[in-house]
């Protein structure tokens, strides 16, 4: 796949004399998973790390997710919600930062597909998730950027 992608993306830059730029994202990116899978191969308990972090996460979303659905009295199958989580993934590749608008529009679709749950139901859900995995941690996120250049160094402490 790498040397075909290559081959592809040198030919159209050659052609239309533009898309050097992509080629060596492509070429840059290439190399990196080949280190990646160097490095798997000499030490194989960084694949099981990143597995374990990996579902590690996976377990935590389904937990959230099924905590806001008994917090509101609902019941939905764990296998229902192991497809669901997995589905509405593929919606934060959209554009937006984030996935936001497409994510929970695609989440509360799949709700409504996936179960006998109303729009209103679907959408509470999606924005009780979004709230408690997403915004959270955006918001964390920004008062810790913000605050991080005012907190006062060892330098910056005047010593007695």
């Amino acid at each position: 796949i790498e040397k075909y992608s290559l081959k592809i993306t040198n030919k159209t830059t050659q052609i239309i004399g533009r898309g050097e730029k992509i080629h060596q994202k492509i070429s840059e990116k290439a190399e990196n998973w080949e280190k990646t899978l160097e490095k798997i191969g000499k030490h194989p308990k960084t694949l099981m790390y990143s597995l374990g972090i990996t579902g590690s996460a996976f377990l935590f979303r389904m937990t959230t997710f099924y905590l806001i659905l008994t917090s509101l009295g609902l019941q939905i199958h764990p296998f229902k919600i192991m497809l669901l989580i997995p589905l509405i993934s593929f919606a934060s590749i959209s554009p937006t930062p984030g996935g936001a608008g497409t994510y929970e529009a695609a989440m509360a679709a799949t709700i409504i597909l996936l179960t006998n749950l109303n729009l209103a139901t679907a959408l509470t859900i999606t924005i009780l998730y979004r709230i408690t995995t997403y915004w959270q941690t955006i918001t964390i996120g920004y008062i810790a950027t913000t605050t991080l250049g005012k907190i006062p160094s060892k330098k910056q402490i005047p010593q007695t």
